[in-house]
């Protein structure tokens, strides 16, 4: 979150997405939806990842939005 300080724009690095939008945001969905990563402390984070989920090309690729996607049966511990 720290490092976004400085670099973001709307997304990760800067007002169009990058490579580090993609890597990003399926690991902090990941991280919420799955082990209930608390973001409120990560602003940054938070907002760059609420800016890419109305990304159309996010959605659709998102993994809920998948054919065979499973929910997790609980959520996974840390």
């Amino acid at each position: 979150d720290q490092y976004l300080n400085d670099k973001r724009g709307i997304y990760s690095v800067g007002d169009e997405i990058t490579l580090a939008d993609c890597f990003l945001f399926p690991q902090v969905s990941a991280a919420v939806d799955r082990y209930q990563i608390d973001l409120t402390a990560m602003k940054n984070l938070r907002e760059v990842t609420q800016n890419l989920e109305n990304v159309e090309a996010f959605i659709k690729a998102h993994p809920k939005n998948q054919p065979d996607y499973r929910p997790p049966s609980k959520p996974m511990s840390r």
